[in-house]
Formats: structure tokens, C-alpha cells, sequence
């Protein structure tokens, strides 16, 4: 719960003014995601492991922060490059930023045909 602390009160040409001041926010670091649909993607560690011929848009779809915080989740090319084309490909990679806008974490994808 932010604390909130009365600094001063003014009293400029009879008008009464509270200048208040409450903690900063404080943003999440969180950059690990979870599959919510573990028939099309799989994480583990660094590795997403993905369905083949699943697409950028029904990945991007189903990933999501472990803790519910807000992230940016970016699937780029094996170089780091947003990804312009529809098709994953083995070594491509999900690139989430955290809360914070500082944090950053890079998964590699792997295709597979099926999960044994």
C-alpha cells in the first residue's frame, strides 16, 4: 500500500493548498512467461519449445508474464530483429522486457513436430 505523507500546507492569498506526495511506483522485474497452452508452446529455462507451423501472431497469443505484470514480448529473428514475417523458425527468439522497461530476457524457440 503506497504511504502517503502530507509535506506542507500553503496558504497562498486565503486559499488553503495540500501538497501531497505518495512512494514512487514500483514496477516489476519479472521477465519469466508461462504458456497458457502447453499443446502449442513449451518453457523451460531459456528454450521455448513450439509447436511447427505454429505462427509469430498464436505465439504471441498464448505467452504471458509468471506473476501477471505487464511485459513486452517481441518474437524476433535469430539476430534480434523484430520479426516481419508470420513463420517461426528454429533459433528465433521472444524477447521480454519487463515492467521496469529495464530488465530484459531472450528465449530461443525450438520447433518440434509433436511433444512426446
Amino acid at each position: 500500500m503506497k504511504k502517503l505523507w502530507l509535506i506542507a500546507v500553503v496558504i497562498l492569498t486565503g486559499v488553503l493548498i495540500y501538497v501531497a506526495v505518495t512512494d514512487p511506483p514500483v514496477y516489476s522485474e519479472n521477465v519469466t512467461i508461462v504458456s497458457t497452452d502447453e499443446a502449442v508452446a513449451r518453457i523451460n529455462d531459456n528454450v521455448i519449445t513450439v509447436l511447427r507451423g505454429t505462427q509469430v501472431n498464436q505465439l504471441s497469443a498464448i505467452l504471458q508474464s509468471s506473476d501477471n505484470s505487464k511485459v513486452t514480448i517481441v518474437i524476433a529473428n535469430n539476430e534480434g530483429s523484430e520479426k516481419s514475417l508470420p513463420m517461426l523458425y528454429d533459433f528465433d527468439q521472444v524477447i521480454v522486457t519487463a515492467e521496469d522497461r529495464e530488465t530484459v530476457k531472450a528465449y530461443q524457440v525450438r520447433l518440434v513436430d509433436d511433444f512426446e
